[in-house]
C-alpha cells in the first residue's frame, strides 16, 4: 500500500471521529442536566380540590400546569364522549406511556396537562360547563378546555373534539408526574414530548 493512501485513509478515519465526537458533544447540550431536571419538578398538594375545581401552577414554568379534579359523573362521561373526539385513545397525542388511557392519567379522578394545546402552542383555559361563543352547532358538551386562535375545544380528559376543517388533530400534551401520596403530585415541568 502507498504511503499517500495510508494517510487519506488516516485523515479520513481522524475526520469521521471528529465528527462523532462533535455530534455527541451537540446532542449531550440538548439533554437537560441532572439539576436541571431537578429544578424541573414541582410538588403539588391536591388536597383541597373538590371534584370540578382545578388548580393551576405556573410558578416555575413559561407554560401553566393545570391539574383539574374529575368527578365520577366526569369520569363516566368520557366514554360516551369517546365518540365526539377525533383521538379518543391518544395514539396521535403527547403523552406518558401511563397516560395513554380513555381517563389520559394514572388516577381517574386528577387530570395533570400542560395548559396549552399541541400543535402551535397557544394557551387554553378551562370551561367548567359552558360552550364557546363559536359553537353554534349541537355539540356534547359537559366542560372542558377552549383554545381561542383555532376555536378548539377538548374535554375532561384533554381529548381534542371533532369539527369540520378544525386543523387541531392531536389532544392536550400531558406532563411527567406521579403520585407521592393520595394528595400529592411530583410534576416535571419540562415538555419533554414537545
Amino acid at each position: 500500500m502507498h504511503l499517500r493512501t495510508i494517510y487519506r485513509y488516516a485523515t479520513g478515519l481522524l475526520a469521521m471521529l471528529g465528527l462523532a465526537a462533535a455530534s455527541y458533544i451537540f446532542l449531550a447540550s440538548l439533554t437537560p442536566s441532572a439539576k436541571a431536571r431537578s429544578d424541573a419538578m414541582i410538588t403539588v398538594d391536591v388536597s383541597d380540590l373538590q371534584p370540578g375545581e382545578i388548580k393551576i401552577i405556573a410558578e416555575k414554568s413559561a407554560v401553566p400546569i393545570i391539574i383539574l379534579r374529575r368527578s365520577q359523573t366526569d369520569i363516566s362521561r368520557l366514554y360516551e364522549l369517546s365518540q365526539h373526539v377525533k383521538d379518543p385513545f391518544s395514539h396521535a397525542s403527547a403523552q406518558p406511556d401511563y397516560a395513554k388511557n380513555i381517563y389520559r392519567s394514572i388516577s381517574p379522578d386528577y387530570f395533570v396537562t400542560f395548559g396549552y394545546e399541541a400543535r402551535k402552542g397557544i394557551r387554553t383555559t378551562y370551561r367548567a360547563n359552558t360552550l364557546p361563543y363559536d359553537y353554534y352547532q349541537n355539540v356534547t358538551w359537559y366542560g372542558g378546555f377552549h383554545e381561542n386562535f383555532d376555536g378548539a375545544i377538548f374535554d375532561k380528559a384533554g381529548r381534542v373534539y371533532q369539527r369540520y376543517g378544525h386543523p387541531n388533530q392531536q389532544n392536550l400534551p400531558i406532563p411527567e408526574y406521579s403520585f407521592d401520596s393520595a394528595t400529592t403530585i411530583s410534576i416535571n415541568l419540562l415538555d419533554t414530548e414537545q
